[in-house]
């Protein structure tokens, strides 16, 4: 009871801005009683408890601490409920049950987040980081000011440098990216150094470090070789498979995961590749390779944890993805082939080759 109650006055305070010894002069207490509460060393006196509520504008109730479980209560089911939408894919009833939970709780950075990133991606508006920038900014530094969860900082921060970003504000975009870890620095890659050589401690870190840099990886290497315009199409195929066959020497074929999702779309930049080059079959294949993953990856549990040599242990879930955690991947594709790239693929789609591949997916 004592931790929670100082648990509280300090939030208060602290969201508050007001010092240890600004509450205690108001109070007319020492600075040393106000610290004992915050510590959990005792409780502050019955008496003095309204004061507290008064000074903090809350009920003497959050002083106690006995909103904090109501509260997370109803927090934690607006929050079951988004994820249950979210896997549904039913934005509309996503946003609408959103907004009510961040008009009841603008102070939770939990929800504040999944607000940003509605904000962002907002289906109303063409463009949502420009629609809703001073918004987006206000919550950003919100969240920067006052969030201790280093996953919802990162966030914040990717957004505000997609803000100065748009605004040609190139150094401060980078000024504020620069505050996130570098490879070398990530939290699965310094926790493993704390631990001794060999230790369990340290080889399940390692293989959490390992997943999330072949992942990163992949990423990496599709925008160099994408978006280079000094590469030709050959070259650009040759790092493309040179990307797919790392990711398959280092993990099996059974043990591919969320994997899926990036070999999938491998497979369809080599197939655009193979149709740009004219080498048709080719193309023809890889679609069909990408359809596979597609399909592999629509059929994986919520959480899959790997049992391969190298990543045995490492769970991964659909909502550690975020937005595309929940993605239906082949409908995405077919979509991608049949209406997104219609006129690249125009050529193939009367080949019996194709439409047997088609036909399996649909």
């Amino acid at each position: 009871m004592s931790h929670a109650i100082g648990e509280n006055i300090k939030r208060l305070r602290r969201e508050r801005k007001v010092t240890q010894e600004a509450l205690a002069s108001q109070l007319g207490l020492s600075c040393q009683a106000v610290s004992k509460w915050e510590r959990g060393d005792s409780l502050p006196d019955i008496s003095v408890i309204v004061p507290l509520a008064n000074f903090f504008r809350v009920s003497t109730d959050e002083i106690l601490g006995l909103d904090t479980a109501r509260r997370e209560f109803e927090i934690q089911n607006y929050l079951d409920d988004y994820a249950a939408l979210d896997k549904e894919n039913d934005v509309e009833a996503k946003y609408a049950l959103l907004q009510k939970a961040y008009m009841a709780y603008p102070d939770d950075y939990r929800l504040i987040k999944l607000y940003i990133d509605y904000l962002c991606n907002d289906p109303e508006v063409e463009d949502g980081y420009l629609a809703h920038k001073p918004e987006l900014t206000r919550l950003c530094t919100q969240v920067l000011n006052g969030c201790s969860v280093e996953t919802i900082r990162r966030h914040s921060i990717d957004v505000m440098a997609q803000l100065y970003y748009l605004d040609g504000e190139d150094e401060k975009a980078i000024e504020m990216l620069e505050k996130l870890p570098t490879a070398f620095h990530t939290r699965n890659q310094m926790i493993s150094l704390l631990f001794e050589a060999g230790s369990k401690e340290r080889l399940v870190y390692g293989r959490r470090g390992l997943a999330e840099t072949l992942e990163n990886m992949l990423i990496q290497i599709r925008h160099i070789a994408l978006e280079d315009t000094s590469f030709n199409r050959v070259e650009q195929l040759t790092y493309l498979k040179r990307a797919v066959a790392v990711i398959e020497q280092f993990v099996p074929a059974d043990d591919l995961g969320f994997f899926h999702y990036h070999l999938s779309d491998f497979y369809f930049w080599m197939a655009n590749r193979y149709v740009m080059t004219e080498n048709p079959d080719a193309a023809i294949e890889n679609i069909d390779k990408a359809f596979a993953h597609a399909k592999a990856y629509d059929e994986l549990p919520e959480t899959y944890t790997y049992t391969s040599a190298l990543l045995s242990g490492c769970t991964s879930s659909r909502a550690d993805r975020g937005a595309t955690g929940y993605e239906k991947k082949v409908e995405s594709q077919m979509t991608y082939l049949e209406e997104t790239c219609a006129r690249l693929y125009a050529p193939l789609m009367n080949k019996p080759a194709l439409l047997k591949v088609l036909d399996q997916y649909r």
